[in-house]
């Protein structure tokens, strides 16, 4: 995640706290203190480690085995926190003020503009892709997109959070550095231009990730609605 998307997230109070109801209601520690303890029992840090594998789970992939993953903007890492073996996990950002904590993380990190530069990844070499909240900060998508098909495997995933303009209207401009807003439709025809099939497409939010990862996906038709971002997972 970008610095700025970090900034975002900072600003959920603000920009996605409608429809606060039912179990959403539930304190948040003892969510994060069960999500923490589900992860020990997987073998995981905290929590952090769950969010990758339930990300690849929506583009259709399990991480066992021989894995590549690619995070672009990154921020300081959290999502790339799971470990496993043979799990390859590689940081592209635009500034390098976390290079050394990835680094120490044991993630392999490139400097580079997403907008404009070639990615410094080999073709067809990568399983999945992550940008969370990334996409709305990138005036043309169209080069991002198709480096992001170029380096993909056949098969290999795409996993996108942004908000949902529709849900948040002028909202969305709260953060200064956004550039682009996004519609559910226009994510999917955006990714359908560059060749991606759609496996999921949510109305999400953090909370609401929370309790799929909690419930183990159980509830997942019936959890993500109303969410303030568009959560989508794609395939090549």
């Amino acid at each position: 995640m970008t610095e700025q998307g970090n900034k975002y997230l900072a600003q959920i109070p603000l920009t996605g706290a409608t429809h606060r109801t039912g179990i959403l209601e539930l304190p948040g520690k003892i969510i994060r203190d069960r999500l923490d303890h589900i992860a020990r029992d997987r073998g995981q840090e905290d929590r952090y480690g769950l969010f990758l594998p339930r990300a690849a789970e929506l583009c259709g992939h399990s991480i066992e085995g021989a894995y590549t993953v690619v995070e672009l903007g990154p921020g300081d890492g959290w999502a790339l926190k799971c470990e496993r073996p043979s799990l390859k996990k590689i940081a592209l950002d635009v500034g390098s003020r976390h290079a050394a904590k990835l680094s120490r993380a044991g993630l392999e990190f490139h400097e580079c503009d997403i907008s404009t530069d070639v990615l410094p990844v080999g073709d067809h070499s990568v399983d999945l892709i992550m940008m969370i909240h990334v996409i709305e900060h990138v005036r043309d998508p169209a080069h991002l997109m198709t480096q992001c098909a170029r380096i993909l495997r056949k098969g290999g995933g795409l996993y996108f959070r942004t908000p949902n303009i529709m849900r948040l209207g002028h909202r969305f401009w709260d953060d200064y550095t956004h550039v682009k807003p996004y519609t559910p439709d226009a994510i999917q025809r955006m990714a359908k231009a560059f060749g991606f099939e759609c496996r999921y497409l949510l109305a999400s939010d953090h909370k609401r990730i929370c309790f799929d990862l909690l419930t183990n996906g159980r509830f997942r038709s019936l959890l993500f609605h109303r969410g303030w971002e568009i959560e989508a997972g794609f395939t090549c």
